[in-house]
Order: C-alpha cells, then sequence, then structure tokens
C-alpha cells in the first residue's frame, strides 16, 4: 500500500481530500465535498496490465445491469500513478440483502456476457492454485504446508461447475442502491477467472452447502494470509483445525 498520499494534481485536481473508511487492504480518498465531479482515489497493488483487463470485463458489467465507476485516467494517460487509481465517486443507499434477487438476475447476464476472457494477469483461480503457489493476493509458498494441504484440498472438493470472469468479492458491503435505483457494483480488485460458485453462493437467500463453504473460506485464508493474518490464522484455527 503507498506510504504517501496520492498526488491528485496528475488528475487535475489540487483540493483537500477526505479520507473513506471501509478497505482493509487499500487507502481511498474523496475530494472534497462539492467538487464535481467527485473522485475516488485508491491506492492499489495491481499492475496497470491487470486494471486494463477490468475495462471489458466492466463494459460487461454496466450492460448487464450493474452501474459501475470507470477509472478516470490521469493528464498523462496513465490508468495508474504511483499506486493510485482514480474513478468517480458513486453516491447512494445502503445496499440491503432482500434486494439480491435482482443482484442475482443481472449477475447471470454479466457472466454468461463475459465467456471466453482470459485469466486476469498476475492471478490464478482456485482450481490453478492446487497446482501452482501464486496469484493474485494469494501465495502459498509463505503459507505452513499442512494447511496448503488442506486448502487445496477444499478447493480441489468444490462441485464442478462453470468458470468464467467472476467480481470475486460480491456483498451488501459493494453494492450501493443508486437514486435511480440501479444497483451499483464496485471495488473490483479481486475479480479473476474462476468458478462462478464464487460469485454466486454470495446472492442466493440459501447457504451453500459444506464443500462450497470449506472452498469459500479456504479462499479467504489464502487472501488473508500475508494482508490480514490475523483474520487468516483466526479462520485456519476454526474451520481447519490449525494451531499457531
Amino acid at each position: 500500500m503507498p506510504k504517501a498520499p496520492p498526488d491528485t494534481r496528475l488528475w487535475g485536481y489540487d483540493g483537500p481530500l477526505t479520507a473513506l473508511r471501509g478497505g482493509h487492504r487499500n487507502s481511498a480518498f474523496r475530494t472534497a465535498i462539492g467538487h464535481h465531479p467527485a473522485l475516488v482515489f485508491k491506492s492499489s497493488r495491481r499492475s496497470a496490465e491487470s486494471l486494463l483487463w477490468l475495462e471489458p470485463v466492466q463494459v460487461a458489467a454496466r450492460e448487464a445491469g450493474f452501474q459501475v465507476p470507470a477509472y478516470v485516467r490521469s493528464q498523462r494517460g496513465h490508468i495508474l500513478e504511483n499506486g493510485w487509481t482514480c474513478e468517480p465517486f458513486i453516491d447512494g443507499a445502503e445496499f440491503t440483502a432482500d434486494r439480491m434477487p435482482e443482484v442475482a438476475r443481472r449477475l447471470k447476464r454479466f457472466h454468461e456476457a463475459t465467456i471466453g476472457i482470459e485469466q486476469r494477469p498476475g492471478f490464478a483461480s482456485s482450481l490453478e492454485l492446487t497446482t501452482v503457489q501464486q496469484g493474485g493476493d494469494v501465495d502459498l509458498s509463505v503459507m505452513p504446508t499442512g494447511l496448503v494441504a488442506q486448502l487445496r484440498g477444499a478447493w480441489a472438493g468444490m462441485p464442478d461447475g462453470d468458470q468464467g470472469v467472476i467480481h470475486g468479492d460480491i456483498g451488501t458491503g459493494n453494492l450501493i442502491l443508486t437514486p435511480s435505483g440501479q444497483p451499483a457494483l464496485i471495488d473490483w480488485d479481486e475479480a479473476r477467472v474462476d468458478l462462478r460458485i464464487f460469485d454466486t453462493a454470495r446472492v442466493v437467500s440459501d447457504p451453500p452447502g459444506n464443500d462450497i463453504q470449506r472452498g469459500l473460506t479456504a479462499w479467504e485464508i489464502a487472501c488473508c494470509w500475508k494482508l490480514e493474518p490475523e483474520r487468516a490464522r483466526s479462520l485456519a484455527a476454526r474451520h481447519f483445525g490449525c494451531d499457531f
């Protein structure tokens, strides 16, 4: 995570910033209230190539019925500047769980529209990580070998299903109910090609089966291991019987 605040002048803004809460892994700031257009600057661990992969993916999400903020390029034409991105600020109301069925319908259209897109640069799916060590935020090489074996077993044990582009972090915290009633889907940091169940299990009312839940938890542990170590170890102890 960048230590210094973003140099917003690279995007033509030279004014005060307000820190936004909610991100555990990245920092976020918005322009001063009253500034139009309102902008959000987010720190990113991703490469420019990885962020560019998102552009057609997010176009497909918009066509499926989601509002998705598009990256604002800097005055130099870059999507990433010194570890920071810029996008429009989306205002709206808290998204509640009772609206998830409409998300599920849009999500199905999004999944169908992104068939054939190759893996995001620098990422690996859960199935790929049964044989490789790294992808996205996951680095199995720094984790205990016994736990790695259990995580891989959990991913291998997930029901066979369709693979394709997924948002990767669907939930009410990453959805906003806009004034028009259209759901906005934000925070695409974990998007990748993977089993679609990683998305669809989050938008149904019925709890996922044991094999699916085990695979979802294994993914959370692997992603959090370096970035949120206390949470990762707590989950590993509770769900996989690991003692640290």
